[in-house]
This record gives C-alpha cells, sequence and structure tokens, in this order.
C-alpha cells in the first residue's frame, strides 16, 4: 500500500520541485506561488499517507526502534526543511535550535517522525501572522524536544482526548499526528 499511493505523490512533487527551480524556463512569481502551494498540499497529503500507514503499523506492533547515536540537531533541521513548505505558504518562518550536546541514543527515523509531527501541529494551528519555533534540549536524563507557535492554547476540556487517534477537530488535521507521536515516545521509553 504504501509503494502505490507514495510513488504517484513522490513523481507529482518531483516535477512541481523542477518547474519551481526554472527547468522549463523562467517562473512568474504567480506560478512559483502556484508551485509552492501545489508542494505544501503534496507534502500535506504525503504526511496523511504516512500517518495512515504508520497507525496501522503501530496498531499491528510491527515497529521497533532501530537505536543508535543520532545528532538531534541534523534531525531537528530535517525535520524543520521537512515542514518549511507549509510554514512558508502560510507566510511564518520557522526556527530551530539545539542547546548543549544533543547526541542521543534513539530510533532516527523516529525522532525525525516526532519533530514532524509536532511541527506540523505547530503550523496549522500558528496564526497567519505568527512563528513556529523549535528547541532540542539535552539534560543528563532525557533529550527534551520543545515546539512552540503563537497560536490559541488547546482548551483544557480537549486536553483528556489530545493523544487519541481521528481526535482532531481541524479541518486541516487528520487526528493522526500526535497519537502517533505519543505512541513512539513510549516505544523510546520516553
Amino acid at each position: 500500500m504504501s509503494h502505490e499511493l507514495k510513488t504517484p505523490l513522490h513523481a507529482i512533487r518531483a516535477y512541481a520541485q523542477l518547474l519551481l527551480e526554472g527547468i522549463d524556463g523562467p517562473v512568474t512569481a504567480a506560478q512559483r506561488n502556484d508551485l509552492e502551494s501545489l508542494l505544501a498540499a503534496g507534502d500535506h497529503l504525503l504526511h496523511l499517507i504516512e500517518g495512515i500507514l504508520r497507525y496501522s503499523a503501530l496498531e499491528a506492533g510491527g515497529t521497533s526502534p532501530q537505536v543508535h547515536d543520532v545528532r538531534a540537531i541534523d534531525v531537528l533541521e530535517q525535520a524543520r526543511q521537512n515542514v518549511e513548505h507549509l510554514a512558508r505558504s502560510k507566510g511564518l518562518p520557522i526556527t530551530a535550535k539545539a542547546d548543549g550536546a544533543t547526541t542521543v541514543r534513539a530510533d532516527e527515523t523516529m525522532l525525525r517522525q516526532i519533530l514532524i509531527n509536532l511541527m506540523l501541529n505547530a503550523v496549522q494551528a500558528a496564526p497567519a501572522q505568527g512563528s513556529v519555533s523549535c528547541r532540542v534540549a539535552r539534560d543528563e536524563a532525557a533529550l527534551r524536544l520543545q515546539v512552540r507557535n503563537d497560536g490559541d492554547y488547546i482548551p483544557q476540556e480537549r486536553m483528556e482526548h489530545l493523544f487519541e487517534p481521528f481526535s482532531s477537530q481541524r479541518e486541516d488535521g487528520h487526528g493522526l499526528g500526535l497519537w502517533v507521536t505519543y505512541q513512539i515516545v513510549h516505544q523510546l521509553g520516553g
């Protein structure tokens, strides 16, 4: 299922990126905006597909961490780049920062997915003139990931359902990102 869903989407995104880079000639400002919107929509669809696939794998117990030394700042930057199109399409700056020594023992793919999910939520919930900031810090006990935006806080009555699958009430969400994040964090011992 992964191959059948993701391969055509990767092709669409790749051709949009080539056009954005001007491979077939100069791109007007309007065309650039359209292509960036196309890439952001493709990124969102890819995120939805990956969320559903991850949900299925986690439900079936089909994932286990592959732990090794990971430079968290590198993973943070990769995650930031992954959501940058969506942030740019909303006009939001997105920054990433690491405090202290950030080499940790973790599953790099899982750590990246946690950060992507948190950043996507922050971008989706940020106000039009807001910003998103991401920070990784390490203390003796653990790695701390912090993702913030300038948006409204989550109402207290929604907090108890925050990590349940399909609990999103947002039009631009599918309700799996925080559930997947919660499951991964627990698999990694957090």
